[in-house]
């Protein structure tokens, strides 16, 4: 409802509040949403029908954002109809001071198949991070593609790997929930190494939480230190307050990927910690204890690492280095395949 005057959102809020389902864990199942998603769709028609709002709903933005939600919501409706499974997130919003719902469909291949494919005989998907590499064919089937006929093809990595490497000779203790506390100081002085080599150079450490970055910072307080504030800056305003801040180094547990740190503006990378989905999102808890589908958690968790590698060397002539602290990630290197570009790039 983003776009309608503070009165009315703060109106139609109070009346589909209350239909959230009160609870203490992170995500429900759909089947407990459904009066909400009712009740929303029954109450735009209500307002958008009275004449003391009609400018505020017939305004072209507001208009196409309404009607955007709606079709969302009739979306969802027919997809728990069908029996396609959805979750949803109970995120905790301190603004609002209640929860707010995110509606997640478990599997994506139907809607895929009835939205996107359909428009093209033949398709072409390209990544530098495909997953699955030991099984295309399912993860095409995942995608709704599975009755396709495919060709998988690889092209060499054009950057030279000494512009590259991946060392993982700063490499300590698990970070696991049960193995942090005992590992903690080994990877800490790890890190503080590193930065010490590169004290004349711009660098990125890549955690997996929030609360872990604020952990980490608290440590190396001895450095210049920029934290990516969630309450202040997104994904790529980030980037830009970094720059503008000239501190040396960037803390963040979310720019694993969509953000292009060419040239000086980072010459090393610290992999904190390994970034496993998180388990107290509904979607990968069911995927990965419902369906036991511990391939898709691996493979998720691979792509975000690759992801990560590929911020910084950005050309042929672009170079910086690559660290992994997190001693999870040599078992975790055995249950997965990665990239052959990664693969040749290791130097333990």
């Amino acid at each position: 409802m983003e776009g309608l005057n503070q009165e009315l959102q703060d109106i139609m809020w109070g009346k589909i509040n209350p239909l959230i389902p009160q609870s203490n864990a992170s995500f429900v199942n759909v089947e407990k949403m459904k009066p909400f998603l009712h009740a929303t769709l029954e109450i735009i028609n209500e307002f958008r029908g009275k004449s003391k709002y009609y400018f505020i709903f017939n305004e072209e933005n507001n208009k196409r954002k309404i009607e955007t939600l709606m079709r969302k919501i009739s979306y969802v409706l027919k997809d728990i109809k069908d029996n396609r499974a959805w979750i949803v997130n109970l995120d905790y919003n301190s603004f609002l001071r209640c929860k707010i719902p995110e509606f997640k469909p478990i599997k994506i291949d139907q809607f895929l198949k009835e939205h996107v494919w359909h428009y093209g005989k033949k398709i072409l998907l390209t990544s530098a991070t495909i997953p699955y590499r030991a099984n295309i064919k399912k993860w095409l089937k995942r995608l709704g593609l599975g009755d396709k006929s495919f060709t998988f093809m690889q092209a060499p990595m054009s950057f030279p790997i000494d512009n590259r490497p991946i060392y993982l000779n700063k490499m300590a203790g698990s970070l696991s929930y049960k193995n942090k506390e005992k590992n903690w100081e080994g990877c800490i002085k790890n890190v503080k190494e590193i930065l010490e080599m590169y004290s004349n150079k711009k660098g990125v450490i890549h955690v997996s939480s929030y609360s872990m970055m604020w952990d980490l910072f608290n440590e190396l307080r001895e450095f210049s230190i920029f934290l990516h504030d969630k309450r202040k800056l997104n994904d790529m305003d980030v980037i830009e307050g970094w720059e503008k801040s000239n501190k040396q180094v960037l803390i963040s547990p979310s720019i694993f990927e969509g953000v292009d740190l060419n040239d000086d503006k980072c010459r090393f990378q610290i992999l904190f910690k390994i970034p496993f989905a998180n388990l107290k999102d509904g979607r990968v808890n069911h995927l990965l204890f419902k369906e036991k589908d511990q391939e898709w958690y691996n493979n998720e968790t691979m792509m975000k690492i690759a992801q990560a590698y590929g911020r910084a060397v950005r050309s042929d002539i672009d170079h910086a280095d690559f660290y992994i602290i997190d001693g999870d990630f040599l078992p975790f290197y055995q249950r997965v395949v990665f990239p052959k570009w990664f693969n040749e790039a290791m130097e333990r």
